[in-house]
Parts: C-alpha cells; structure tokens; sequence
C-alpha cells in the first residue's frame, strides 16, 4: 500500500526590512556618523577593530573608518 503524505499549506511570511531601498540610496561615502543616524536609528550591533568600526542593522552592514562612512552593504 503506498505511504499517503498530505501536503500542509504553510502561510510564511517573510520579515519586513528596517529601512527600504530608497534610504540606502542616500547613503554617501564620507558621511559622518551622525550624519547616518540622521537616516538610520542606532544599530542592533556595533563591532569595532583599532581602526573599523561595523554597525549592524537587520538587512545591512555600514563600515566606518576614522568617523566616515566608506562602504556599506544590503544583505
């Protein structure tokens, strides 16, 4: 007798991102970080090296160097 499965109708739903798209495409390198905080709220995490400093949000990184932004990235 073959094995009978029933297939399960899951509702996922994916996380909505923090920020949208458009206030990524503010960002500029160079920009101090209150200058980013005036986009952004504070981060969900800061790691910082001798001369990095990475802050994490939920859907993207921005990397500091010496108090500026200098790259960043969507995840």
């Amino acid at each position: 007798m073959p094995r009978k499965t029933e297939t399960q109708s899951r509702n996922f739903t994916w996380a909505e991102p923090t920020y949208r798209p458009k206030e990524l495409k503010k960002l500029r390198v160079g920009m101090t970080k209150s200058e980013v905080l005036s986009l952004f709220q504070e981060p969900r995490t800061i790691k910082r090296t001798p001369s990095d400093e990475y802050w994490e949000y939920d859907w993207f990184e921005l990397y500091f160097r010496g108090g500026r932004l200098v790259n960043w990235f969507d995840l």
